[in-house]
């Protein structure tokens, strides 16, 4: 290689080797002069990953105790019967509830959540009821 060929390729890497060699360089390199130049390329922030899968059973049965007229029929019900009847209609009633949630595949938490849920309702709507009715107790 000619003197002029070897100020193309300046450095001490594989380009100087082969050019000592008299093959043809692999790829000129660059100054130190422009090397200082060149930014560095920007590093490529790592995206937060979001789990966005709903995991299993997770789902949100609808408010048992949003279900205003299937509320008021239990309460109007238990009011129509006397005390045992009304005691037997209620686990009746209950564990439908139960069976119902349990094949939609709700776990026991949430089913014994929404129990409760609907006790508190038909309570409210019994002693609602009982303060509507003409002659009741003010």
């Amino acid at each position: 290689m000619t003197p002029e060929q070897l100020e193309l390729f300046p450095g001490t890497g594989r380009n100087a080797v082969a050019a000592e060699q008299g093959s043809r360089p692999s790829r000129p390199e660059a100054p130190l002069t422009e090397l200082s130049k060149v930014k560095p390329a920007p590093r490529k922030r790592k995206a937060t990953t979001v789990n966005w899968r709903i995991p299993k059973n997770s789902a949100v049965p609808f408010p048992v105790d949003r279900q205003v007229a299937y509320v008021r029929m239990i309460a109007r019900a238990l009011d129509a019967r006397d005390e045992r009847l009304a005691a037997k209609y209620w686990r009746t009633e209950c564990n439908r509830l139960i069976g119902r949630l349990q094949v939609q595949g709700f776990t026991a938490d949430v089913i014994a959540a929404e129990v409760r849920r609907f006790a508190n309702a038909v309570a409210l709507a019994r002693r609602d009821d009982d303060r509507q009715q003409p002659g009741g107790a003010a």
